[in-house]
């Protein structure tokens, strides 16, 4: 068949049959299963989905054992000690970036 295709010019069945001959199978197993916090494997899916929603929370929802007194979030310097920006300047800044 490969050959008859070559000889009547079918590159394009050629091709594809040399493709599917000689494709690579991927032999990596798919894992649909994760450990439970406890260490028990979960299979279901159900049970994953959660397991995943509860992994998610624990890491975004971390509370730092942190004394919020002990941080400092004062700025070096005074906020107004800096100057105001003013329109004549933001009006000046656009066209100098129309202009390129």
């Amino acid at each position: 068949m490969l050959e008859e295709n070559m000889q009547v010019n079918k590159s394009k069945i050629v091709f594809n049959t040399v493709k599917t001959i000689t494709r690579v199978i991927d032999t990596q197993p798919s894992s649909n299963s994760i450990r439970s916090a406890s260490g028990d494997l979960l299979s279901n899916p159900t049970e994953v989905k959660q397991r995943w929603f509860d992994y998610g929370n624990k890491l975004y929802n971390h509370k730092p054992n942190v004394d919020p007194s002990n941080i400092n979030l004062t700025v070096a310097g005074k906020p107004d000690s800096e100057p105001t920006i003013l329109r004549s300047e933001v009006e000046a800044a656009n066209k100098r970036l129309k202009a390129g």
